[in-house]
């Protein structure tokens, strides 16, 4: 038997999972891969499979509450506009002539310092010393965008040359896959994922990168045979052949062909 003060905190899991969905603050799919990293997702907290009808009662009884909530949220809301503006009009003009008079003893500390350097450079002894002109260089920064699509031409072009890296004379997903994690410069943000799907067919393996703290599905060969394709998301080059309910992370398993 679950114990109240357990099944209490699982269902505020729920609702406040349900309450983000209806708000549009969550946009994902319940039950998908990135609901893995999410601290509201019951799944985390309930040893079941996420069909079990256990799980399906709580986002049930859940979707009701949160609902509920939003309804006496929106409605407790209407009427409290007006005020909410005042206040904001009144901070707004404390805020504004703080800024005005730091503005006005930052230009006057300005101006100051500019007569203090003209001075100085007025008096200055001349010097004979031959003038080295220095150069600094600052490295530009890479996008996590751009970390993806080097590593999606890098596994593209060994890919087209038939680099087989579990020597089974194939050249297919788990060579991309592998490749993939084996060359994206950030191992700690990569992974090797699989999806067995009966219901569509899908038997594949591809790779999930960490963007902003939220774990996006990757297909390694979007830049395969030239194609480079616009999106290197699972979702946009499978479409409803994917379905991310039935992803697992299977990087134990292939580690051993990175090279």
């Amino acid at each position: 038997m679950m114990d109240i003060s357990y099944s209490e905190a699982i269902n505020d899991c729920a609702v406040e999972c349900a309450y983000r969905r209806l708000k549009g603050a969550c946009t994902n799919k319940f039950g998908c891969f990135e609901c893995n990293d999410c601290d509201q997702y019951i799944k985390n907290y309930l040893p079941v499979d996420i069909d079990n009808a256990q799980v399906r009662l709580f986002m049930v009884q859940a979707n009701r509450q949160a609902e509920s909530t939003h309804r006496a949220v929106r409605n407790a809301s209407s009427g409290g506009w007006a005020f909410f503006w005042l206040a904001v009009g009144v901070i707004g003009f404390f805020v504004f002539v703080n800024y005005s008079t730091k503005a006005a003893w930052a230009k006057r500390d300005l101006r100051e310092a500019e007569r203090r350097q003209q001075t100085t450079t007025a008096t200055a002894a001349p010097t004979t010393s031959s003038t080295v002109r220095t150069t600094s260089t600052v490295a530009p920064v890479v996008t996590v965008d751009t970390k993806i699509r080097n590593t999606l031409d890098e596994v593209a072009r060994r890919y087209n040359a038939r680099e087989d890296v579990n020597s089974d004379s194939l050249t297919n997903c788990i060579d991309a896959a592998v490749l993939f994690y084996q060359l994206y410069p950030d191992r700690n943000n990569v992974r090797i994922m699989l999806n067995y799907n009966r219901n569509t067919g899908m038997n594949h393996l591809f790779n999930a990168v960490r963007i902003n703290n939220v774990w996006r599905t990757i297909e390694p060969q979007t830049h395969v045979n030239g194609n480079r394709q616009r999106s290197y998301y699972m979702a946009d080059f499978w479409g409803s052949t994917y379905d991310p309910r039935f992803d697992t992370v299977d990087t134990d398993r292939y580690i051993r062909f990175v090279r």
